[in-house]
């Protein structure tokens, strides 16, 4: 039998709260299985579209187009391979600002939540996303070096195989520059790190009188 549960968690107010909805021939019971079936497909379809796109790639990989373009010269090795693939990332998330996230725009237009689709995907993306992503899912004993966290998943399971081709790829390419890790961490243009994009004296582009900006 299909079953939806949905659960509102613990607040200040009120207690964590579970239901569990199935399909009925009953008329109250249906239209509540109709109810959770379309807040379901709200909730993955915002998470499909706003969540692992939109924050957790677009709007997360600005910061490091904006360091690589501040800090690297246009001949370094590690600019040399970024650049083709965001070289027009962040004019695209321009455009999506102004069509397609914007207040009153493709979005709010078309998704269930509405006006509060942003606000409901906004806690994805945070000074805290990029070290998650950093520190989180490694595991030195499983095949690819990240344990999947549900393993009967195909797609997961051909994405991780996608994903271990490219890191062996880009570190085989980058060990012929940097052989061991202290030659990255010891020169400082490459210290891509969150708090570095947000201090005050990071220079602008206008300022800017290290590397060419493009």
């Amino acid at each position: 039998m299909k079953t939806i549960e949905l659960t509102r968690p613990p607040s200040e107010e009120k207690p964590q709260l579970k239901e569990v909805f199935t399909p009925s021939s009953d008329f109250t019971e249906n239209r509540l299985w109709r109810f959770a079936k379309a807040h379901v497909s709200a909730h993955d379809f915002g998470h499909h579209e706003l969540v692992s796109p939109w924050s957790r790639t677009y709007c997360s990989v600005e910061p490091y187009i904006i360091a690589a373009n501040r800090q690297l010269s246009a001949m370094h090795p590690i600019y040399r391979r970024l650049n083709p693939h965001l070289r027009y990332k962040i004019k695209m998330n321009a455009l999506a600002r102004q069509g397609l996230i914007n207040a009153g725009g493709i979005i709010e237009s078309s998704f269930s939540p509405r006006k509060y689709s942003m606000e409901l995907s906004s806690p994805a993306y945070g000074p805290g996303r990029f070290a998650e992503k950093r520190n989180g899912g490694g595991d030195p004993e499983a095949e690819h070096g990240l344990r999947l966290v549900i393993l009967d998943y195909p797609f997961a399971a051909d994405g991780l195989l996608v994903w271990s081709a490219i890191t062996d790829w880009v570190s085989s390419y980058f060990a012929h520059y940097y052989a061991e890790p202290s030659a990255v961490v010891d020169y400082d243009k490459l210290r891509f790190s969150g708090p570095r994009f947000a201090t005050a004296d990071t220079p602008t582009r206008r300022t800017c009188r290290g590397d060419p900006i493009s």
